[in-house]
């Protein structure tokens, strides 16, 4: 069942042709993923990206994992934390059990505070851990931001400071920026997770993202390549 906030889930049309996808992001949201994961989904636009991931966060929900959704807006891409207040609103009310100063930077970056100050982008990335962290305490937590070459560069690099730290934590982080994207935030988001072993049979070219990756177990690309979508 979606969570507060979230919207109700909706049965969706058969997706043709992404058995491959489908089965990846699939197994990223069970609910007994021991570990963090996070994966950067590319491809041009209208391969289906948006569909996969969809399909992956209402799986999540009927799995009792608590999803958070955002989606870039080239209307909003230019205010600061517009794409992080659209992510956390429906959890907001957890940032009262935040660290003081972490709780006052997250809420004065989202414009909530009485008297906000500067925003404080250090302090922001970690209220976000933090937050990530206690909610994954309760259920898993799946983070799903499409269309993320339209997110602001403050949400960005907020998630990118969450995503590259999160290590046992029940979260998966899933990006997936639109067509062939090559804004500087993003690609600044994307190399600060740190990428892991691609599991065996995976049959796209693709980096499989895990912040915990054991020192000495270098980052391995996939062999087959298709075009289409891409795995990161």
């Amino acid at each position: 069942m979606p969570g507060p906030g979230e919207p109700p889930g909706r049965q969706q049309a058969p997706i043709i042709g992404r058995d491959a996808g489908l089965a990846r992001l699939r197994a990223l949201v069970d609910p007994a993923l021991p570990a963090s994961q996070v994966l950067l989904v590319t491809g041009e636009a209208g391969m289906g990206k948006t569909v996969l991931l969809a399909d992956a966060a209402e799986r999540a929900r009927a799995a009792g994992i608590r999803v958070l959704s955002v989606t870039g807006r080239e209307s909003e891409s230019r205010l600061a934390f517009a794409g992080l207040h659209q992510l956390l609103r429906p959890v907001l009310p957890a940032a009262a059990g935040l660290p003081g100063r972490q709780a006052q930077a997250l809420l004065a970056a989202l414009g909530l505070s009485a008297d906000p100050g500067p925003a404080d982008p250090l302090l922001t990335g970690v209220a976000v851990l933090t937050l990530l962290s206690d909610l994954s305490g309760r259920s898993p937590v799946l983070v799903v931001a499409d269309d993320a070459h339209w997110l602001d560069r403050s949400s960005l690099d907020a998630l990118a400071f969450a995503g590259s730290r999160l290590d046992a934590e029940r979260v998966v982080l899933l990006v997936a920026p639109g067509g062939r994207s090559r804004r500087p935030a993003l690609t600044a988001a994307s190399r600060s997770c740190i990428w892991s072993r691609c599991p065996p049979g995976t049959p796209a070219c693709c980096w499989t993202g895990s912040p915990a990756r054991p020192a000495g177990r270098p980052g391995r690309r996939c062999s087959r390549r298709r075009p289409g979508i891409r795995w990161h």
